[in-house]
């Protein structure tokens, strides 16, 4: 596929001033020079199911993300929400196994339920009249922090509210609920960043971020689109120090898309909303119904690295109709960003919306109801990548979330 650039090139100088460069680094290291992911790496193992019920509730519609943590033994576990109407409550699993054959697809048991004593009031947002919704979590087992992103689920007007908090545990005890935060809102505002966080590698930070190691983002399509990013969005933040207990984050874009510059797509739609631009010469452009809802997660191994968004992005028909988005079909997208693209927007060589990734349409089985892709998770030691897509099996009424399985081939 052709890539194209959807942007105007800057000097040097003006992009080194828009984004904040950092002082210029004096050798590439080896890590860059690895091999970048790409769609033949990703060998597909199976899934498991998720359990119906959790904390009380059901677990369908599910849209909470997907943390990964080693529990005792070495053992994988995970945690992700419940019903969105139950307020994301959040409950843990032991890993099952995979299966390739559906009908044996093993079903992974909870654990632990913290339900959402796990948020405390960190998600109280619109001056306190709203509860967030959650967008994305992450364990970052060096500090046992259990970060969690949220927003609201019509912001309007674009309030630029805290949409990041942390649940420090010790085990699986709750020990305190610290935040949240928000960043300034021309670098990254609540309705880019709310998406998930994820972990940056140390050698990366180190060398290009002025040791900032904690990646919010993800960008796309929320109620409130005038702060959206226009495709995906990535800044390295300086993680909160024990002490703080919320406020402004310190952060350093490293992708990001105005209204100008729009990231590309495949072509394969026609916008019928006045701010959506259809396909041009060729390059399609995110738009209405284009989202990342925290399925990202930066991928660092000996042998190969990347950054990758998991996306639902609208086909054919794409309209706004009775208060409401609406599309002829939805489809999974995979994309993987090179790092060195993110080191030249680090240290001022690029813009933050030239960084160009290389993109393909997933297909999950069981197809889902609904096609969604809303959590990552990655265990580094074998290779696995875990995929959270909630609408996946029917029950008798509502449709419960699988885990897929994918190992990123030596």
């Amino acid at each position: 596929m052709t890539r194209r650039i959807v942007a105007v090139t800057l000097t040097l100088t003006a992009v080194a001033l828009f984004v904040g460069a950092q002082p210029p680094v004096k050798s590439v290291p080896a890590e860059l020079k690895r091999a970048v992911i790409g769609k033949d790496d990703f060998e597909y193992l199976g899934s498991f199911a998720l359990p119906r019920t959790a904390c009380g509730h059901s677990t369908a519609y599910g849209e909470s993300g997907l943390a990964l943590r080693h529990a005792a033994g070495g053992k994988i576990h995970l945690l992700t929400g419940t019903h969105r109407n139950s307020q994301d409550a959040i409950y843990e699993v032991e890993f099952p196994g995979f299966s390739l054959d559906p009908a044996k697809r093993p079903d992974a048991k909870v654990v632990k339920e913290y339900g959402t004593a796990i948020y405390g009031d960190a998600k109280r947002i619109k001056k306190g009249k709203e509860v967030g919704w959650t967008h994305g979590l992450t364990f970052d087992e060096r500090r046992n922090r259990f970060y969690f992103s949220y927003g609201s689920w019509y912001n309007i007007p674009n309030d630029n509210d805290p949409s990041l908090a942390y649940a420090q545990l010790d085990d699986d005890k709750i020990l305190d609920v610290v935040g949240g935060w928000n960043a300034p809102a021309k670098l990254a505002h609540n309705q880019a960043m709310r998406g998930g966080s994820l972990l940056i590698p140390d050698w990366f930070a180190a060398q290009y971020t002025d040791g900032r190691r904690l990646g919010v983002g993800f960008g796309g399509y929320y109620s409130g689109v005038q702060s959206c990013s226009r495709g995906p969005f990535l800044a390295a933040a300086r993680e909160p120090a024990d002490e703080d207990s919320g406020g402004t984050l310190d952060v350093l874009p490293l992708i990001s898309h105005d209204d100008k510059h729009y990231a590309e797509r495949d072509t394969d739609y026609r916008s019928e909303v006045e701010w959506s631009p259809n396909p041009k010469n060729g390059v399609g452009c995110w738009g209405l119904y284009d989202e990342l809802f925290g399925a990202a997660v930066w991928i660092d191994l000996p042998d190969k690295h990347g950054l990758l968004m998991a996306s639902n992005m609208g086909h054919g028909r794409v309209w706004y109709e009775e208060s409401d988005r609406h599309c002829e079909r939805m489809e999974a997208w995979w994309w993987v960003y090179n790092p060195a693209d993110l080191a030249d927007v680090a240290t001022g060589r690029k813009a933050v919306w030239q960084p160009r990734p290389a993109y393909w349409k997933v297909e999950y089985t069981p197809r889902q109801n609904r096609v969604l892709t809303t959590g990552l998770a990655f265990d580094a030691d074998t290779r696995t990548l875990f995929v959270l897509t909630p609408f996946s099996v029917k029950g008798e009424v509502e449709f419960f979330p699988i885990v897929h399985g994918y190992r990123v081939k030596p």
